[in-house]
């Protein structure tokens, strides 16, 4: 029996769980695909990364010429840029993580869903498997 379940390893999710367990709670934290929800792997933190690199090309495109610097013939490579972009937010995703599991969080990468109410809790069904709780955060 957890004292804490949290279903979504989003941005709240991770930090509930994170919270929770260092407060000395049991706590289980589930998530489907991988830690740090949208913002982390498909938002905000790739979206950032990518604007730098297009502000870098705007610069050297349009402003180096006025402080004497010849950039003809800089092009983009794509590839790179995406593996750069894969390498930081698996990163930071492997940071969280490691976060969580210092904390004392029992990561579940499974889809979760509310089994059925029980007095004094939950029980929750995640990956063919059941896990109860007292206390539930969606």
């Amino acid at each position: 029996m957890y004292d804490v379940a949290v279903i979504g390893g989003g941005p709240g999710g991770c930090r509930a769980a994170g919270l929770a367990a260092r407060r000395g709670l049991k706590t289980v934290l589930f998530e489907w695909e991988e830690l740090g929800g949208v913002c982390l792997n498909y938002g905000c933190i790739p979206i950032k990364l990518l604007l730098h690199a297009a502000r870098m090309y705007e610069a050297l495109q349009f402003e180096a010429p006025q402080f004497g610097i010849d950039a003809e013939g800089f092009r983009w490579d794509f590839e790179t840029l995406w593996k750069r972009k894969e390498r930081t937010v698996a990163r930071l995703r492997a940071a969280l993580r490691q976060r969580l599991q210092a904390a004392g969080v029992e990561l579940v990468n499974a889809e979760a869903a509310v089994e059925s109410k029980l007095p004094g809790g939950f029980c929750i069904e995640a990956g063919g498997c059941r896990y109860e709780a007292s206390s539930l955060s969606e």
